[in-house]
């Protein structure tokens, strides 16, 4: 029996949460975020899986381009534009990114339609991370006090009461630390007029407890035919809110390092395995793809078991598989993101052997005027 093969194509489109939030089909993020999805647009390449794959971006540096395919091996291919019966792989969902999908070449029936579309918009709310803490709390593991969604100012003020004045402020769909306000850093009169502006573009805000935060942490898992597997840890650092890279540790060590900050390191396990079957069932009817839920060591070595569910590529995701694909066993490192001008990584430094990084740096993007992705690796 012959079967058709339809390749994947991949997008990098990490404005994709503020891209729900508009809900519109055309989107025009704002710079920074414009400028990550310009400068990253190769991304994909180093997590794409067939050969004739295909990553949507506009004129590769070719010198670049060749020098890592050498090296690493990496073999799917780059256009601006793809045929038609291709199957879109982007970073999120949203109607925006099918429009561009559509722009680039896909066939519109090769994509999710309206409904699933916004079933996915649905489920990336933040009301869904409230849902399954909900359902952890059934489950007997322990979570801080829940998140309350809010629809207007006064039950903003009630819910700044219940938490004694220490909250943080969310919007329902935000990214990279955009639309989160604490209220340690931000004056009553203006995180009041944050809410408001929340509220009217957004239709409701999320205020919960502001945790003593002692580390930022994620699991990994992955939706497919109605069942979602955990895959893995992430252990990230941040810049206030925002995402500044991951170190590339084994997942055992990853366990043990995050493990011996709670009072239980098995909590780990059980949340694990708690999470799929939550997720199944929250997530696995409408979703198939990368999904990532953010956790935090808190207080006196407290687990927050689900602080956000990202319904999407995360960039732990990208590290797990750097680390698992490029990284030499026994090398330990960091996944970064930095924002700034940059020039290329010492390349001439770096030891690779097997199509693996033994020590020193790599761009895994042309590096260039905005944002540098890397790869940096030491030797045990």
């Amino acid at each position: 029996m012959y079967y058709e093969y339809f390749m994947n194509s991949f997008l990098f489109n990490p404005e994709n949460d503020l891209a729900l939030a508009a809900g519109s089909r055309c989107y025009t993020p704002p710079r920074n975020a414009a400028l990550l999805a310009r400068c990253g647009a190769l991304l994909p390449l180093w997590f794409a899986e067939n050969d004739n794959d295909v990553v949507l971006a506009q004129n590769p540096d070719d010198e670049w381009l060749e020098r890592v395919r050498q090296l690493f091996g990496l073999d799917s291919e780059v256009a601006p534009v793809v045929p038609p019966k291709s199957v879109g792989r982007p970073w999120g969902w949203s109607p925006a990114v099918v429009t561009e999908f559509v722009r680039r070449g896909v066939d519109r029936s090769m994509l999710p339609d309206d409904n699933a579309i916004e079933k996915m918009r649905s489920l990336s709310h933040r009301r869904t991370s409230v849902q399954i803490n909900r359902r952890l709390a059934g489950e007997g593991i322990d979570t801080p006090p829940f998140a309350v969604e809010v629809f207007d100012l006064d039950g903003f003020q009630s819910a700044v009461k219940a938490f004694d004045g220490r909250f943080v402020v969310k919007s329902p769909w935000s990214s990279t630390g955009r639309g989160v306000f604490m209220s340690t850093s931000v004056a009553c009169d203006v995180m009041m007029k944050n809410a408001a502006g929340i509220i009217n573009r957004q239709g409701s805000v999320i205020v919960e407890p502001l945790l003593d935060r002692k580390t930022d942490f994620a699991m990994l898992f992955h939706a497919a035919c109605g069942k979602v597997a955990y895959r893995g840890l992430s252990l990230f650092e941040t810049s206030g809110t925002a995402y500044t890279g991951n170190l590339l540790l084994p997942e055992h060590e990853l366990a043990r390092r995050i493990g011996s900050q709670l009072r239980s390191p098995d909590i780990l396990n059980t949340v694990a395995d708690s999470l799929e079957t939550v997720l199944t069932d929250i997530v696995g009817p409408a979703y198939e793809g990368w999904m990532g839920v953010d956790m935090m060591v808190y207080g006196d070595r407290q687990l927050a078991p689900c602080i956000e569910l990202n319904l999407r590529m995360t960039m732990g995701v990208v590290a797990m598989t750097l680390r698992n694909r490029y990284v030499a066993p026994g090398s330990t490192g960091c996944f970064m993101v930095e924002h700034g001008v940059f020039g290329p990584c010492d390349n001439d430094r770096a030891v690779i052997r097997d199509r693996k990084l033994v020590s020193g740096s790599v761009d895994l993007v042309p590096p260039g005027r905005g944002f540098r992705i890397a790869l940096n690796v030491g030797h045990d």
